[in-house]
């Protein structure tokens, strides 16, 4: 899933779904089969606006619902870690609305982010440097695993790398999602290891039937 999500150009989210299959709100789908037109649910939204005098201009208010997309389902399951992790641009349809997410920026449907009283807030993203996509050869060459530093006390501190910090908090994050099968802890988890393991130099999980 890392070369998926990583190489694709913007990732389409149903955060709203309580399953796979729930589809797009307002968005319509077309059978393959009689080629006829079926409609999602259609989307409610209220956004009163106020004209100006004579001028063409208007006052227009933020829509009266929105959604913290940290209280969804899409934001605790363990399937969709990655999805949130690894994509570079994400579309993501939340309740009645939609709202564009990627490293530079967040775009809302009624209006700009940064003005609204209650922002959306930004996503985790992967926190790691592009050295760290093995474009370099070795591990993180800011600090090797197990380096140690003397502080102006002189004390000896053993530090670990970026990259292994980074993982140590992937890790954590998700171990707190939820999964249906247990049995995919690893699997939904894969494409983040892989990118890690380039980027810590080792494999970051044992499983059986490796070396120790």
């Amino acid at each position: 899933m890392d070369r998926v999500y990583g190489t694709a150009l913007l990732t389409i989210v149903a955060a709203s779904g309580d399953n796979a299959n729930a589809g797009l709100r307002g968005v319509n789908t077309t059978d393959p089969d009689t080629s006829d037109s079926k409609s999602s649910h259609p989307r409610d939204l209220s956004q009163p606006s106020v004209k100006l005098n004579q001028y063409e201009a208007y006052i227009i208010a933020p829509f009266e619902s929105t959604q913290d997309i940290s209280k969804l389902a899409w934001s605790s399951r363990g399937s969709t870690f990655q999805e949130k992790a690894l994509s570079r641009r994400l579309l993501i349809f939340c309740g009645e609305e939609v709202t564009w997410h990627c490293r530079e920026m967040i775009c809302r449907e009624d209006m700009v982010n940064d003005d609204a009283e209650n922002r959306s807030k930004p996503l985790e993203w992967l926190r790691l440097n592009p050295q760290h996509f093995q474009l370099f050869d070795g591990p993180d060459p800011f600090w090797m695993d197990g380096s140690t530093v003397r502080d102006k006390n002189a004390k000896t501190h053993l530090v670990r790398s970026s990259a292994m910090g980074e993982f140590a908090r992937v890790v954590e994050e998700y171990s707190s999602r939820q999964l249906t099968d247990k049995g995919d802890v690893i699997f939904a988890l894969q494409g983040l290891l892989n990118i890690l393991s380039g980027a810590i130099d080792r494999v970051p999980v044992w499983t059986s039937g490796e070396p120790i």
